[in-house]
């Protein structure tokens, strides 16, 4: 009984340190990339934002978060992060990006959280995030998007909550 039970709490551990997101088979790839940018991430199991490759496990793991807030990435830099599985938050929060990156920004289908305040996006832009199923919250202060392109967008994506001032 005894050695049931040991057998029990160690397949219980493996389960639990296994457990997680999907991985990234590119996870250290994309990574770099995003920490040269100038960026940070955030991966599956954790809560801290990393910013160095020393910091990141050595075995592949699942990136669910990308800031890349006030660095100099162009919209066909985007495409970096096109295969990222389980991507929840996207930051681009003062970047030069503009309505041509939302053709890949699209693609990341797990997007929940969406930061382009301070961006070059127009209604043009806006007009195709209804492509995102799971994106709950969008922020696009200080953009050249207008309150009517807006409102156009919260009829499309009703459970999305959209920053706009």
């Amino acid at each position: 009984m005894r050695n049931k039970m040991c057998l029990s709490v160690i397949l219980s551990v493996v389960c639990v340190v296994g457990c997680g997101g999907p991985v990234d088979e590119n996870s250290h790839k994309i990574a770099q990339w995003a920490i040269d940018a100038g960026g940070k991430l955030t991966i599956a199991d954790h809560t801290l934002n990393f910013s160095s490759m020393e910091d990141l496990p050595a075995d592949a793991f699942g990136i669910t978060g990308v800031d890349l807030q006030g660095t100099k990435i162009k919209n066909e830099d985007l495409e970096q992060l096109v295969e990222l599985k389980s991507i929840r938050y996207l930051g681009l929060h003062s970047t030069t990006i503009d309505d041509a990156a939302i053709s890949t920004i699209v693609k990341l289908k797990s997007l929940e959280r969406l930061e382009l305040s301070n961006t070059l996006i127009t209604d043009k832009g806006l007009k195709q995030l209804d492509g995102l199923p799971k994106l709950r919250k969008l922020y696009i202060s200080n953009t050249a998007a207008t309150q009517e392109g807006v409102d156009a967008l919260k009829k499309k994506l009703q459970n999305c909550e959209v920053m706009y001032f």
